[in-house]
């Protein structure tokens, strides 16, 4: 039957308890890196525990708040968890300085608002925002109802297609599940690396092998998190007969993963003492890497920014054919010290830097899903195959610009014509018809026309006898207005053609339907006078 539950036993501590873990090796993480920058041991394990307190908070907020408040982060409940903490943390001056400010009112205020205590804060609600959205991306994979749809006769059926819980987009929950993960990660890599640098120069071996343990764990508790997140995704999407094998799955995949964290924690316990000169080493060729990827983006960016220059140069406005004459120089000022910039060339410089930039970005964009989607392909070791496979690339690359440029272009072309098409009714227009709406069609218009038309006529005793055809009625106007025959024949062909017609008509055609109108309702008032 439809409706029934479909949960898996303890799925949502289960993966509450995998991201308490993941978040609290993060800290961990920050702790050693605190301690290298000459923090205190005491102030860095009590910002984890705050840290980790608020992180838990905000997820039991969100878990409470149900499925359909993503767009509040409960705020209310921050203020109420992290403003005491701050008041407590910044009196003590536990992690700032002393508190001799606070002997008037406004030293207290000002003391209160300090740098420490406003990044504090920062962290915190940032804090907040990641256990919030975790929370709320469990509760995305699970359903409260299956997905079996009940009989099309059933009264519940359009209640089960009403239901927002089937338009629940799992895989974007895993996406962002990972996006977080990965973001947490980078963090901790950046954490990682500045304490293996100074452990090393410090010939610390405890505080490198602390640090890449730690690290190591982190990426196999995230491991975890998202596979099991990945077997609830699909088993919400089983019917209720195989949804009943779910709990047998969970209980193989949790010792599966009891497995994996024994043989993991055996492995960095046995591990041996690691040779400190080979990270300094390793650093060393890092950071040289980093430097010659930043000159070739640097090169990169340069040569864009000159074509692009080159661009402005070519379209820019000349007098008479003549060149640009030569900027005069600039007034000498009485300080030296001083200068005055224009806001022109400031904004100019900003809007080459954004399209530099913007462009950049677009064309690695596509070099590298060009390259992603030719290294699927098996080749060679050879050099000649990575050449080949870099030209393709490039040559890929090139090809798809060039679409997007054609794609850009009948965008253009399509705007131009829309842009045609209002101006040829503005011009067109006639008081009588009264103001177009610009969101219809030319068919649209022409039947506003016709039914001005109609309505005109009746006015004027014409009346139009029920069932009659556009033909029928035209050889009745006929009668009345002998000398706009021609114009009364084309108004009712452009109408039996808009009304009768899948083709659409041209810009042009409603501008012809307006004159018709026009000549017609003259023939008819003129008659009756």
């Amino acid at each position: 039957m439809s409706g029934e539950t479909t949960e898996r036993p303890f799925s949502r501590t289960i993966l509450g308890a995998i991201s308490a873990i993941c978040f609290s090796l993060f800290g961990a993480g920050l702790v050693l890196w605190m301690q290298t920058v000459t923090i205190g041991a005491l102030q860095a394990y009590t910002f984890m525990a705050i840290m980790t307190a608020v992180f838990l908070l905000s997820m039991v907020v969100a878990a409470r708040s149900g499925r359909y408040s993503a767009s509040s982060y409960g705020w209310k409940q921050w203020t109420a968890v992290v403003i005491p903490i701050l008041l407590l943390v910044r009196i003590t001056a536990f992690f700032g300085s002393g508190a001799d400010s606070f002997e008037d009112p406004i030293g207290f205020v000002s003391g209160l608002l300090d740098l420490t205590a406003i990044i504090l804060a920062f962290v915190l609600a940032l804090t907040w925002v990641s256990g919030m959205r975790i929370a709320r991306n469990i509760e995305f994979l699970h359903p409260q109802r299956s997905e079996i749809p009940p009989s099309m006769r059933s009264p519940q059926y359009y209640e089960w297609l009403d239901s927002r819980g089937r338009y629940i987009d799992r895989a974007a929950a895993i996406g962002e599940l990972t996006h977080l993960a990965a973001i947490g990660g980078g963090i901790l890599i950046g954490f990682t690396a500045f304490s293996v640098a100074i452990g090393a120069e410090q010939r610390d071996a405890v505080l490198v092998q602390t640090s890449l343990t730690i690290m190591v764990l982190y990426y196999l508790s995230v491991l975890l998190l998202l596979s099991y997140a990945n077997l609830i995704r699909r088993t919400s999407q089983w019917s209720l007969e195989l949804a009943s094998q779910a709990p047998g799955l969970t209980g193989t995949w949790i010792r599966s993963a009891f497995v994996l964290l024994i043989v993991a924690l055996v492995l960095a316990m046995f591990v041996p003492a690691i040779d400190t000169d080979a990270f300094v080493n390793l650093g060393i060729l890092i950071i040289e890497g980093m430097i010659w990827i930043t000159r070739i983006v640097l090169v990169a960016g340069i040569v864009v920014l000159g074509f692009f220059a080159r661009i402005f140069e070519f379209f820019r406005p000349t007098s008479d054919g003549k060149p640009p004459p030569e900027p005069e120089p600039p007034p000498q000022l009485d300080n030296p010290t001083t200068s005055a910039l224009d806001l022109t060339e400031v904004l100019a410089a900003l809007v080459v830097l954004v399209i530099g930039g913007l462009a950049i970005y677009w064309v690695t964009g596509i070099v590298r899903r060009n390259v992603l989607n030719i290294q699927v392909e098996r080749v060679g070791n050879s050099l000649l195959g990575h050449i080949y496979l870099i030209l393709r690339a490039m040559l890929d690359s090139i090809i798809e610009m060039l679409r997007w440029s054609r794609t850009v272009g009948h965008a253009l072309g399509e705007q131009i014509k829309g842009l045609a098409f209002r101006r040829a009714s503005i011009e067109a227009r006639s008081p009588a018809s009264g103001r177009p709406r610009a969101d219809m069609t030319v068919q649209q218009h022409i039947h506003q026309i016709y039914a001005t038309v109609v309505t005109e006529a009746t006015a004027l005793g014409i009346h139009r006898k029920p069932g009659a055809t556009p033909a029928e009625y035209e050889e009745t106007l006929a009668l009345r207005c002998q000398g706009e025959t021609a114009a009364l024949q084309k108004l009712t062909e452009l109408y039996v053609f808009a009304r009768y017609s899948s083709k659409n008509l041209r810009p042009h055609a409603l501008k012809q339907a307006r004159q018709t109108q026009t000549d017609v309702l003259g023939a008819l008032r003129s008659r009756d006078d």
